[in-house]
């Protein structure tokens, strides 16, 4: 494919296939036909679904303000054999996180709120760590994971079925490790506080902020917030997780929907299209006839590094040679992938993974959905941006396959050995 996706310029929609159609800048020869592509980019996503035995997978890519490749693998539900189309709705998890920093820019073109303003000056009772600490912790602050507390403080809490208010209390007598701004620390707790901040300046819940500011304008019709809303959903995928080769159902999660802004956003892959376009600034819909949803000054600020992750870059250490420098933004993380930036985010929960990227200086963003905890969501994103910056190709799916019969055999070879240790020690 080397050479296919250099230097984009053009996309096509494909009306039989539904696939992406990519012309290069004039005088570029193309490697393969645009056929052929379609056809090698179709066939690596279902080989990788095969691979893992995932039960459904949903894709989209935009370029340029268009969705020219979205499709539907596998099923929402291996009881019923229900299919997994575009309008297939997926829990977002952490994916979620970019809803609240987008709304929160919303807010702050139309002067709102303040992204450097204490945030006790929105909620004067609010205390977490110290009244002086409280006192320097901005908005800002809380959209970047960098307020100083420890990460995924309160999480277990939350996996307790603890609700907000009262998780957030706990927070009074937590200690703050590091100056606000300084360190990155990934947190669900403080993150939501960015919702009751909206809450406070618009008088409304979180849930209709997002649906009145965010999902209406840009036409996101199945998406929603909470567990009830995702319950009354009838084409909903079923959560799956990925245990010894195989896929066991686990019941949903209702615990991460008590911190709605950092994992509470349904959705399906024809919504996530949308919230593609809107990202990489391709197209302008308005919210109130007055002017667009968000300006892209505040677009390029939120997705523009703000601290440096280092925990992400050694967990992103699988990617040899592709990924070096990792940041986190305003809500969203940001990847230097073979000397490109690319913005994304992802989310995993009980059975549910979702991934989003996208290439500012192409305008070309990938979403991928699934029903599974499976590596899968990562290999095929690494494909396509592979093929997108003309890299050298790596069978990633062949690679991580082949790491996991590795670590099984190894484990396997450590029980066998415990197992002759034990029975050594009896015969003495």
């Amino acid at each position: 494919m080397k050479g296919l996706l250099k230097q984009i310029y053009k996309v096509v929609l494909s009306v039989a296939g539904a696939l992406l159609l990519i012309v290069c800048a004039p005088g570029i020869a193309l490697a393969k036909s645009i056929d052929q592509f379609q056809r090698d980019f179709d066939r690596y996503i279902e080989t990788t679904r095969t691979t893992w035995d995932v039960p459904g997978i949903a894709v989209a890519v935009v370029k340029d303000g268009r969705t020219v490749f979205i499709k539907g693998y596998g099923v929402r539900d291996l009881a019923t054999g229900k299919k997994v189309d575009s309008h297939t709705v997926f829990q977002l998890a952490s994916l979620s996180k970019t809803f609240a920093s987008t709304l929160a820019g919303v807010l702050s073109d139309r002067g709102r709120l303040k992204w450097d303003a204490p945030v006790n000056r929105y909620l004067p009772q609010l205390l977490i760590g110290s009244e002086e600490q409280t006192k320097q912790i901005t908005l800002r602050h809380i959209l970047s994971h960098t307020t100083g507390f420890p990460a995924h403080a309160g999480d277990p809490r939350i996996e307790g079925a603890e609700g907000f208010d009262a998780i957030i209390k706990s927070f009074e007598k937590l200690k703050i490790l590091y100056p606000p701004g300084k360190v990155f620390d990934y947190q669900n707790v403080i993150y939501s506080l960015s919702g009751s901040v909206i809450e406070k300046v618009l008088g409304m819940s979180y849930s209709e902020a997002v649906q009145s500011y965010l999902f209406w304008p840009l036409n996101m019709n199945d998406a929603s917030l909470g567990f009830d809303s995702l319950i009354q959903t009838n084409n909903r995928a079923v959560p799956y997780r990925y245990v010894n080769g195989g896929h066991v159902a686990v019941a949903y999660s209702k615990n991460y929907y008590t911190v709605l802004p950092a994992a509470g956003v349904n959705a399906s892959i024809a919504d996530m299209a949308e919230w593609i376009k809107l990202h990489t600034g391709s197209t302008k819909p308005t919210w109130d006839m007055t002017g667009a949803i968000i300006g892209s000054a505040t677009l390029s600020m939120i997705h523009k590094p703000f601290v440096s992750s280092p925990a992400e870059t050694h967990r992103m250490r699988r990617y040899t040679g592709r990924v070096d420098k990792t940041y986190y933004g305003l809500g969203w993380r940001i990847y230097h992938y073979g000397g490109h930036n690319v913005i994304c985010h992802a989310g995993m929960l009980n059975g549910f993974k979702s991934l989003l990227s996208f290439s500012p200086e192409t305008h070309t963003g990938i979403v991928l959905l699934s029903n599974s905890t499976s590596p899968v969501l990562g290999i095929i994103r690494s494909y396509f941006f592979d093929q997108l910056f003309d890299l050298s190709f790596v069978d990633w799916n062949k690679d991580f396959k082949d790491s996991e019969i590795k670590a099984k055999a190894k484990k396997a070879s450590r029980k066998a050995h415990g197992k002759k240790k034990k029975r050594k020690a009896k015969r003495r």
